[in-house]
């Protein structure tokens, strides 16, 4: 005879995201509620506030317990807002300013996307720990990080260069979509202007659906370092003119270097006066020094003697990191010149 199955939990809140008394319910340890988040109970009532790992959310109050880092950005908005005010439409995953995405499946019965909010799967984020381990791998990511921010176990320990922009990173591990459809080698960088963030939205697809770490490790090298330059590229002009500048740049890049056509062929051709030829190995040699696991995605052959190991700046010395960014930027910045396009 079949068991019936256990309710767990069945909570229901209004917009803002406090437990509704009398139409919700909780047993044994479940811990999470609104938006996925963990409920801070010792400090509030059931279901009353909410851990969202930058800051302490309030749902009776549709308010945060501390301030917006970017609040000047807003003036006409209260620095403790939640989603502009407006919860049904606009969401705040966790106050930051790199947002990754694990997107696990769809729903069956209207297609909506399964994921995990801050979060990537194991092969990916296995291969950001040894990114994060490279000058150049950490000067990429570090420009979009907030002070506190974490990914997996590293803890980038001050504002970003560009943290005033956006790195979406969506890992898309499915374990229900066709591989003869959605095809890895088709993810890429792509940028665009947030209008209503006022921002760049740059984001990076990763299919980690049947990839190894290896085969992750190409995507990263081929994406951050031959292409990787734009995000200079890109913020330095948003920086000059704004969206007009963006957007100036953006159309120049599409007619000449239609999907970095340019860079490919530069990659192909070994082209060592190529800025992003030689950002694409620069990032390779040093992930391959992090681990020589790598030489092999790369059919790179490993002398006898050990590569010398490469050292990135301590986190306790913010002006390391700082220097190490500016030479990765100013490297990428050579090609400014360089007509290049969006992807």
């Amino acid at each position: 005879m079949a068991s019936l199955k256990q309710l767990v939990t069945s909570l229901k809140y209004p917009s803002f995201g406090s437990v509704m008394v009398g139409r919700s319910y909780a047993g044994g340890t479940y811990r999470y509620g609104f938006n996925g988040k963990e409920k801070n109970n010792e400090i509030s009532v059931e279901g009353g506030s909410y851990d969202f790992g930058a800051r302490i959310y309030e749902g009776r109050l549709g308010r945060w317990w501390s301030t917006d880092s970017k609040y000047s950005k807003f003036p006409s908005l209260s620095p403790f807002n939640f989603g502009a005010n407006n919860p049904i439409y606009l969401i705040d995953p966790d106050g930051k300013d790199i947002y990754p995405y694990h997107i696990k499946g769809t729903s069956v019965s209207n297609g909506a996307a399964i994921y995990d909010a801050g979060k990537v799967s194991a092969n990916t984020e296995s291969v950001i720990l040894d990114l994060l381990k490279t000058p150049d791998g950490f000067a990429f990511f570090s420009q979009f990080a907030k002070k506190d921010q974490t990914i997996g176990e590293y803890t980038f320990m001050e504002d970003g260069i560009h943290s005033d922009h956006d790195l979406y990173l969506y890992d898309y591990s499915f374990e229900n979509y066709d591989l003869n459809k959605v095809n890895p080698d088709n993810a890429a960088l792509a940028t665009s202007y947030n209008d209503k963030k006022g921002n760049l939205k740059f984001v990076l697809p990763i299919y980690s659906k049947g990839q190894s770490t290896l085969d992750i490790a190409t995507f990263f090298v081929h994406e951050i370092g031959l292409h990787g330059y734009k995000t200079a590229l890109y913020t330095n002009a948003f920086s000059k003119l704004g969206k007009k500048g963006y957007e100036n740049t953006a159309n120049d890049q599409r007619k000449n270097n239609y999907l970095g056509e340019q860079d490919h062929l530069d990659l192909k051709n070994k082209n060592e006066k190529s800025t992003a030829y030689k950002n694409y190995v620069s990032l390779r040699d040093q992930l391959i020094k992090v681990s020589e696991k790598y030489a092999q995605a790369f059919n790179i052959l490993i002398p006898s003697k050990k590569l010398e190991p490469i050292k990135r700046p301590e986190d306790k010395n913010n002006s390391d990191n700082t220097a190490n960014y500016q030479s990765w930027r100013n490297r990428t910045e050579t090609n400014s010149n360089k007509k290049e396009t969006t992807r």
